[in-house]
């Protein structure tokens, strides 16, 4: 019997076996009011999944309160999740709700949260198990209601094992578990992605370009450190780059120079001159390097 074809999640595209156990997971999950931790390394997705849960819950009509943890010095976090009463700390010249509170009905999305302080996640347990909290420097109790969405880039019994996360709070929001691939092993999806985000770039610009076979391959030679995020970037760049209507390996080399400029090791540097057919002033341009240099390390690697 024929395993029923399951749709990709709002803003998502792909069809990779491992990113349709992911679509699956989250559609059977998200009606659930389970907590969910959703791994992957960055830019794979993982706020488009958090929405998606959002969407596809009960909470939907409620609202999708986010937060990037890491963006924030670990002093902050609290107040920032549980509000503050005025003259709690220094600045506080008022009183002031917290994300809890706006998140009331709705989903909490805590993004790249492994370093989440101690003292946050004993709150946030009580938060979770009470449905309730205290504002920093407060006694009245707070009530809001709740789905909790956390992105993590290490698997969450690591984060207890290396005592970053304290074990009643990890069993507690260990609901439902979503992994997230990284780009370079979701096969013909970089094909799947490239076109769609190309064609973003025409209604932008209102270019008529297409990919040439090549070009696709060589993206999915990449190891796309950057994942989807990388990948996107470096698609708004082809059209300052692109020649002509069709997107050459040249126009991809010379569009990824800004990554290898930073460290490109011998291997790149061979790649791109092969690719540029032994062309070495062309395969400069495209590495972002005089000729001079790079016929230098070419010289120096036959050695």
């Amino acid at each position: 019997m024929s395993r029923p074809r399951v749709e990709p999640l709002p803003g998502m595209i792909g069809e990779h076996p491992a990113m349709l156990e992911v679509y699956d997971l989250v559609r059977r999950a998200a009606p659930t009011e389970l907590s969910v931790v959703i791994v992957g390394e960055t830019g794979t997705g993982k706020e488009l999944v958090a929405r998606a849960i959002h969407e596809l819950s009960a909470n939907r009509n409620g609202p999708f309160v986010d937060i990037n943890c890491a963006a924030l010095p670990e002093n902050l976090v609290e107040s920032e999740l549980f509000g503050w009463e005025r003259g709690s700390f220094t600045g506080a010249h008022r009183s002031s709700c917290g994300l809890l509170d706006a998140a009331d009905g709705g989903t909490l999305f805590l993004d790249e949260a492994c370093s989440l302080p101690k003292a946050v996640q004993a709150k946030l347990l009580r938060a979770i198990e009470r449905r309730e909290h205290r504002r920093v420097g407060g006694r009245s109790v707070m009530r809001s209601r709740f789905r909790l969405v956390i992105a993590l880039q290490r698997p969450l019994m690591e984060l207890v094992r290396t005592e970053a996360y304290l074990s009643a709070f990890a069993h507690r929001i260990d609901g439902v578990a979503v992994s997230l691939p990284i780009l370079a092993n979701r096969g013909t999806d970089i094909r799947r992605l490239a076109e769609c985000f190309l064609a973003e770039t025409r209604s932008t610009n209102g270019g008529e370009l297409r990919w040439s076979d090549e070009a696709l391959r060589q993206l999915e030679r990449e190891s796309w450190p950057g994942n989807v995020r990388e990948l996107r970037a470096l698609i708004a760049r082809i059209p300052l780059h692109a020649l002509g209507d069709i997107v050459s390996v040249q126009d991809v080399l010379t569009s990824l120079a800004g990554r290898r400029r930073l460290a490109p090791s011998l291997a790149d540097v061979a790649e791109v001159v092969a690719m540029s057919g032994g062309n070495v002033s062309r395969a400069a341009r495209a590495l972002g390097m005089p000729r001079s240099t790079l016929r230098q390390r070419l010289s120096a690697s036959t050695l």
